[in-house]
């Protein structure tokens, strides 16, 4: 059997989810006041207790593992020791370890990778990694500008390499 409650607690109201099978809460979502005029929302959920894991503040901005997110989308596992992102971040990884930003589709589909877009296209940077013939190109202004080949070639202004360092184009 499961139960919701909803009740005011302190600074603002919150809805509790409850499982008979723990006898107590194990999930809420609960208001933030974060100033006068200023109110977020806080997810919390129950491992060995209820703890915050998601918070949107008044902002909109969403932190994962953090209270205070520095960007529209914040995931903390660590603190960095950078105190401020990079103003324009939209996405902040944050960890005291060494972090990545992995991409996991498929080997039977093209490719995957990271995409720049503006007024004249959507795609008109992009780092690319194609699964099916295992290279990473590297496109500007909308075109293939170079690439790194399966066998480690490196190839600029063409995409039939020669040589482990194969470039075509006039200085």
């Amino acid at each position: 059997f499961a139960g919701l409650t909803t009740a005011t607690v302190g600074s603002g109201p919150r809805v509790g989810f409850y499982n008979d099978d723990f006898g107590t809460e194990i999930g809420r979502v609960y208001s933030t006041t974060e100033s006068a005029n200023n109110i977020g929302l806080s997810l919390y959920t129950y491992n060995t207790g209820l703890s915050e894991k998601v918070r949107i503040n008044a902002a909109g901005n969403v932190g994962i593992g953090t209270t205070s997110p520095l960007g529209a989308l914040h995931i903390y596992k660590g603190a960095s020791g950078q105190a401020t992102p990079y103003a324009s971040s939209g996405l902040v990884l944050e960890d005291n370890v060494p972090t990545y930003l992995e991409f996991l589709s498929p080997s039977t589909q093209a490719a995957s990778g990271v995409l720049w877009g503006d007024e004249a296209g959507t795609t008109i940077g992009s780092v690319l990694y194609d699964h099916t013939s295992n290279y990473m190109r590297f496109t500007t202004a909308g075109t293939e500008k170079g690439r790194i080949t399966t066998d480690g070639n490196v190839v600029i202004g063409t995409t039939g390499p020669s040589y482990t360092l194969h470039v075509i184009g006039s200085a």
